[in-house]
């Protein structure tokens, strides 16, 4: 428009422009759905990046492992004095720290 007005409304160009690209047919909430699947990529993204950090899986608890020939010794040491066998300490094997090699591998 030679005034500097504004059109109304789109020209019949801009119009068929539009159409032919599908503009027409965009989805409303288009925002909405890329917010969504960028915030889905940076999740997946951050699980990637601690599994290569943390790749070893978790090791489970390790039972204490009673030690055989103590646990005997003082078995019979509370029968000779008469006492009930679960009292006292039951004796167990020590495991030793591994050493940070042994836990990276």
């Amino acid at each position: 428009p030679a005034g500097g007005a504004a059109p109304a409304g789109p020209t019949p160009g801009d119009a068929a422009l539009i159409a032919r690209a599908g503009a027409d047919r965009a989805t409303p909430n288009i925002r909405a759905i890329v917010d969504e699947e960028t915030s889905k990529l940076a999740q997946a993204d951050r699980f990637l990046v601690d599994r290569l950090i943390f790749w070893k899986d978790p090791q489970p608890a390790q039972a204490e492992v009673v030690n055989p020939v103590k646990e005997t010794q003082r078995l019979q040491e509370n029968a000779a004095l008469g006492k009930p066998p679960n009292e006292g300490e039951v004796p167990v094997i020590k495991r030793k720290t591994p050493s940070l090699f042994e836990r990276l591998f």
